[in-house]
């Protein structure tokens, strides 16, 4: 099975505090509790995306865990002045076909749904791009934690293209 150090660049506390994560445990993940995770956990799901543009936004919204994400075109004059959440602060911008999405502020505790730690200080780079010819959603998504990563961490996606693929209702619930 691999490993989280097989896969990410750790630092020493990192491996510290993987080795106390426990998959099992409610407490630890939080999955088990129909808690949805945070970024960029958030993105692995295999579920159905879709953007909806707003007036100076754009949601994303998963079907995974029901998330719904916003995309801020229009950043706020401080960014330290927003509440972190789970989601954290995501400011968007076009570079041609592909929207490039910087996101900060995240409060969670992971940054998979391994036990791979993350600290506040971590800042989340996405690029999202259309490629209409193999009808693929190509993502990359960037991650640097100088607490928790030694190096930047890069993973990249590929969504498909089905019309019949519909956003429905995730109904997470827990068996006991």
């Amino acid at each position: 099975m691999l490993q989280p150090a097989d896969y990410y660049p750790l630092t020493e506390a990192a491996e510290t505090a993987i080795a106390s994560w426990d998959v099992d445990d409610p407490a630890d993940n939080q999955v088990l509790q129909c808690i949805p995770p945070g970024m960029p956990a958030a993105m692995g799901d295999p579920h159905p995306i879709e953007f909806v543009e707003m007036d100076g936004a754009i949601e994303l919204r998963q079907q995974g865990f029901d998330i719904v994400r916003t995309i801020n075109l229009e950043p706020a004059e401080d960014p330290a002045s927003i509440d972190p959440s789970p989601l954290g602060y995501s400011v968007g911008r076009w570079e041609d076909n592909t929207l490039a999405i910087t996101t900060t502020r995240v409060d969670t505790p992971y940054l998979n749904r391994r036990g791979v730690p993350m600290s506040e200080a971590a800042e989340i780079e996405e690029r999202f791009t259309v490629d209409e010819a193999n009808g693929h959603l190509n993502y990359v998504l960037t991650v640097t934690d100088p607490e928790y990563l030694s190096e930047p961490f890069v993973e990249e996606i590929l969504w498909f293209w089905s019309e019949d693929a519909i956003m429905q209702p995730y109904n997470c619930s827990v068996s006991g």
